[in-house]
């Protein structure tokens, strides 16, 4: 199973499947969805809420994708946040735990999920200033890959209607 950062969702509807010119990437997430392939998290939801745009009204529609914590990922995101607070410093980790990437990486440890995000891994430990979500999940053994692989690994393709008789 795949969970969800919000980059995922935002950077696809700017800068290469807006809602309308490529809706077979996002009628692609909702059957995989269905299928059980994919989730995201109630606080990927509550970002993409405050936005006020038409991903807004597509994610409002779709609420059952964004999941709770349950115990398991209580348990884990124990780990996570002791791994940010010993790791960064106070400010960088709070940040990082008040957002969603610390849930989605929970949730991947505790379930053996796999993250999908745009973000990339910050570099060397002195030069941190952010927490990125592939740091972490190095730190607690759980795959991350970028939303490209996620749809090459599942043979997503997206190919414009040939009966199409649009000039």
């Amino acid at each position: 199973m795949y969970i969800l950062d919000t980059s995922v969702f935002i950077e696809a509807k700017q800068r290469y499947y807006d809602l309308e010119v490529v809706p077979g990437f996002w009628d692609w997430l909702d059957v995989e969805y269905r299928s059980g392939v994919l989730v995201s998290v109630q606080q990927v939801l509550a970002e993409i809420l405050a936005r006020d745009d038409e991903l807004t009204a597509w994610a409002k529609s779709r609420g059952s994708m964004f999941c709770l914590p349950d115990h398991q990922v209580q348990i884990a995101m124990g780990d996570v946040s002791a791994w940010a607070l010993t790791t960064y410093a106070r400010e960088y980790a709070d940040n990082f735990l008040n957002v969603a990437d610390s849930q989605i990486v929970a949730f991947a440890k505790a379930h053996a999920w796999v993250v999908v995000t745009n973000e990339q891994p910050e570099g060397p430990l002195k030069k941190r200033k952010q927490v990125k979500i592939p740091d972490v999940c190095r730190a607690m053994n759980v795959t991350c890959v970028g939303p490209f692989k996620m749809l090459k690994d599942e043979h997503a393709r997206f190919v414009r209607d040939t009966h199409d008789t649009r000039p």
